[in-house]
């Protein structure tokens, strides 16, 4: 019986025949964390297309969902074990362009328009950046002719593993396939917990990342559970997962790649700014409680608003929060996931991202899988972080995302007058990506991949695409 994936899944199901099959064909990096330090993101171009999708086919084992799930299960618990557990190997993930898909001969019509027209196309058009800050080699890559084919992407625990992984590369691609250049990412973490937990991760603004991504599958639907809360952002397979137009009995997913500097100066400098203008709460210094203020909560991932279920949870609730004068409507976390109970005021996805430094350069490699683009990353990146009136009337603009000269509606501002923060990151380069499924990728050395899927084999979309 094949997976339905336009609704939530039961525990008893995600052990199932048919969830077994998705999770042995799906890769791994789009719904499981791959748990490693280390981040490689390899970026491709194909000089012989003919041969470069017989290479990508004889990749070295791309993970799959049930590897990762396997090795989690198998990751000793106690801290003396964990530490002596020897490095696990290399994994590796796949990802093509619209660039690519068209060399290999697949109807990009199948993908959607934002996917064909691609990152570069959609800067001005859709997603309001600046394309004139992109890095030279993300300059050069927008271009038709010199445009990204494929991401590779490798992952491992030590630097040396990863660095051996590569060094196997060129042999393999020969002169059919091409690095143009690699960007790594390496996982920002904090000194060991006093029990001898790995530390959590951060961002360069210093908060504690990767929570509140979604519930993806086996949890109760009952909204009143101890494993979740009304409004922590759990969603249906289906809004991450599409068929996949290189096997129609598997599913991929599309991914949004986007390097973001962050201007950690400029971060302190509206810290400051805000914090001479509120009063915090008490306990909670004014250069605390406006960073938290900035982004949505705090820096350990305390919410500004305890959930009534898990209030250890970065899983808000307004309550009787609702003039956001403990959670401000312009804050980060609001602008991206207000938990309003209109299903329309969501648009989940999946998180991927990771840190980078690059000389002087600092930021996140950001990841994000969805099920549509326009729908979902293009919706929350250029609709909302721009929207002054979302989620509510005159809140301003995102402050990490963009930099509109409006006002922010932020509270107990002790009339020092307008308070707009914004320009604390710039966007420096990226493309969208489609991530097939493993059998999928296997076909592409045969030439036997579907180019046309019928309409009727298509998933339906999660959310209505908006122009």
């Amino acid at each position: 019986m094949p997976v339905e994936i336009t609704r939530f899944m039961t525990e008893a199901e995600a052990d199932s025949e048919a969830w077994k099959s998705l999770f042995d064909t799906t890769q791994g990096h789009i719904i499981e964390k791959h748990r490693r330090t280390y981040v490689w993101n390899v970026f491709l171009r194909f000089d012989d297309p003919s041969r470069a999708g017989q290479i990508l086919a004889s990749l070295p084992k791309l993970a799959s969902v049930s590897d990762l799930r396997a090795e989690k299960n198998e990751t000793p618990k106690t801290p003396d074990a964990l530490a002596a557990m020897p490095p696990r190997p290399v994994v590796s993930f796949l990802g093509l362009s619209s660039s690519g898909t068209e060399k290999l001969g697949i109807n990009n019509n199948d993908f959607g328009s934002a996917f064909a027209e691609g990152f570069a196309k959609r800067v001005d058009k859709v997603l309001r950046m600046q394309s004139e800050d992109w890095l030279g080699s993300w300059k050069q890559a927008s271009s038709p002719k010199t445009r990204i084919d494929a991401l590779l992407i490798g992952t491992a625990d030590t630097l040396e593993l990863l660095q051996s992984w590569f060094t196997t590369l060129p042999a393999l691609f020969d002169d059919a396939v091409t690095i143009l250049w690699v960007e790594h990412g390496a996982v920002k973490r904090d000194p060991p917990r006093p029990d001898g937990r790995r530390g959590a991760t951060r961002e360069h603004f210093n908060f504690v990342d990767g929570l509140s991504q979604p519930q993806l599958d086996g949890v109760d639907s009952n909204p009143t559970s101890p494993l979740i809360s009304g409004f922590n952002p759990r969603f249906t397979i289906s809004n991450v997962l599409v068929k996949d137009v290189l096997d129609g009995d598997c599913f991929g997913s599309f991914m949004a790649y986007v390097r973001i500097q962050q201007h950690v100066d400029a971060f302190d400098d509206a810290v400051a700014k805000l914090a001479a203008s509120i009063h915090p709460p008490t306990g909670v210094t004014a250069d605390d409680q406006a960073k938290a203020l900035i982004v949505g909560r705090y820096q350990d991932g305390t919410p500004l608003i305890p959930s009534p279920v898990r209030p250890d949870q970065n899983d808000f609730v307004r309550g009787d929060d609702q003039h956001a004068q403990k959670w401000p409507f312009p804050s980060h976390i609001c602008k991206m996931n207000a938990r309003t109970k209109e299903l329309g005021d969501r648009r989940p996805i999946v998180r991927r991202g990771v840190t980078y430094e690059d000389g002087d350069e600092k930021g996140l490699l950001f990841q994000s899988f969805q099920a549509s683009l326009d729908g979902q990353f293009e919706v929350l990146f250029s609709t909302w972080a721009g929207d002054v009136h979302h989620p509510s009337i005159n809140v301003g603009g995102d402050p990490i995302l963009t930099n509109l000269k409006v006002p922010q509606a932020y509270p107990a501002t002790n009339g020092n007058g307008p308070i707009c923060i914004g320009g604390l990151t710039t966007v420096r380069g990226g493309e969208y990506f489609y991530f097939p499924s493993i059998p999928g990728i296997a076909k592409l050395g045969s030439g036997n991949h579907a180019t046309n899927l019928p309409a009727s084999t298509a998933e339906p979309s999660a959310f209505t695409p908006e122009s």
